[in-house]
């Protein structure tokens, strides 16, 4: 009779080692893969797919052994970096934040800060994308002091950019351009081209969010022709989908149509699925704008296999719901409330609070346009409550207004005139300029109210 061989707690512990560190060089021919583009992407995904449990098995047996030897801390801090693109894709936001806190404990440990500094960043950034925007400017606050501790300028600059993309996103959009504009100061004394172009760029959204279009174009311009000098493809792309969004702003469809069509070639030569989908979508609005509408969904349509093509659920889920308001101007309510619905579903399961409440919202609009304005206040005041637990002041306002049309509809002019002022006072509040046009309806409710009996 055989004799049962059990392994030693050192042999284990060499097992556990050597499985973890195999499935994190694993993961980064997975994500060069991807990275590489065309075949490979389908076939890097494939590949991290097949072997996610054991990818997660190999991060779970560092992040657990951190405190016990400096091997495996190593490996904790090195897991998010190896799987960088494609965890983004096929990761759970809460799974990429326990990825990334870990590895920034871990860095700590090592007493390695730049790596500390990165991952806190990158951690702000998960929190970014599900919304949690003022958790994600405290992770980048963390990250910056270290940065600036160390004397890493290209750091700073990075946790810079990404405080004033968090304030964007907050519609505090002055406050971002003052961080966006610090950060041009040090990439050019840096000599980083690359880098003021992306600054450039990112002020140009900036002053487009503000409404000075033509402000932003010069900003747009400027970034593409440095893209064009370091024959950076991607960020020549990235240039020409905003100035797409620029001259569509001002109604040049025309040339808004050119833009992404020379953004959409770009996405294609260089094999960038992701960005393809996203070029595709845009020029599905701009047919939108044209009155376009079959034409528009069969771009949508195409970006979203893309999207699901790639595992990108973020853009599956703005597909699905750029169909919905499609399908309302075909007439289609019915269809449109179910798109909706689907792309709430993706939002709810990427923790995507952002989107969660703009397809909130859109339930809202869809029920009211049904006549179920019950349903629609109900579905507003959820979408209401979601973007002030996040700090979106410009989302808050916007879907107040639509939820005060609802009660101005009921004749409740009252509580439609209430819910004005405050989306009135938000507007104010961050410089948006809608605030013009809700001004004009507060007038309109105030004559309306002195003139009833």
């Amino acid at each position: 009779m055989n004799k049962r061989y059990e392994l030693t707690d050192e042999e284990k512990a060499e097992a556990g080692k050597a499985h973890a560190e195999f499935y994190a060089q694993l993961a980064s021919i997975a994500d060069d893969m991807y990275l590489d583009g065309g075949e490979n992407l389908i076939e890097g995904l494939a590949l991290f797919d097949g072997e996610l449990l054991n990818i997660r098995q190999g991060q779970a047996w560092a992040a657990e052994n951190t405190e016990k030897e400096r091997g495996a801390a190593w490996l904790c801090c090195a897991y998010p970096d190896a799987a960088l693109f494609v965890a983004n894709l096929r990761l759970a936001p809460q799974d990429r934040m326990n990825w990334l806190a870990m590895a920034a404990l871990a860095a700590k440990r090592l007493g390695e800060r730049r790596a500390e500094g990165a991952h806190l960043g990158n951690l702000g950034n998960v929190y970014l994308d599900v919304g949690e925007t003022r958790e994600a400017i405290t992770h980048y606050e963390r990250a910056l002091a270290i940065r600036r501790e160390i004397g890493d300028q290209q750091g700073e600059a990075n946790d810079l950019g990404n405080m004033a993309n968090a304030y964007a996103d907050l519609g505090e959009v002055e406050k971002a351009i003052t961080y966006y504009t610090q950060i041009l100061e040090i990439h050019r004394k840096m000599k980083d081209t690359r880098g003021e172009g992306n600054d450039l760029g990112n002020i140009g959204v900036a002053y487009a969010n503000l409404g000075q279009i033509q402000k932003a174009m010069m900003y747009y311009e400027q970034a593409l022709e440095l893209a064009r000098e370091l024959g950076d493809k991607h960020s020549e792309a990235a240039h020409l989908g905003n100035l797409g969004f620029a001259h569509a702003e001002l109604g040049d469809l025309k040339d808004a149509i050119t833009n992404y069509e020379k953004a959409l070639t770009i996405r294609r030569e260089i094999a960038d699925k992701r960005g393809e989908g996203s070029e595709l979508g845009k020029l599905g609005m701009a047919y939108v704008e044209l009155g376009e509408i079959e034409k528009a969904v069969e771009y949508y349509k195409n970006a979203l296999a893309l999207s699901r093509d790639v595992g990108d659920k973020q853009n599956e889920g703005n597909w699905l719901g750029n169909m919905g308001t499609a399908s309302i101007y075909l007439g289609d309510v019915e269809q449109a409330l179910k798109y909706y619905e689907q792309a709430l579903v993706l939002a709810r399961e990427m923790g995507d609070k952002h989107n969660e409440g703009d397809w909130l919202g859109n339930l809202g609009t869809v029920n009211a346009l049904l006549g179920k304005t019950d349903i629609a206040i109900d579905y507003y005041k959820q979408c209401v409550t979601i973007h002030r637990e996040i700090g979106n002041r410009r989302g808050e306002a916007n879907y107040l207004s639509n939820m005060a049309k609802v009660y101005e509809e009921l004749g409740d002019t009252s509580k439609a005139r209430e819910l004005f002022q405050i989306a009135f006072d938000v507007y104010s509040e961050i410089g948006d300029p809608k605030l013009n046009k809700v001004s004009v309806w507060l007038n309109d409710l105030q004559n309306e109210m002195a003139d009833s009996p």
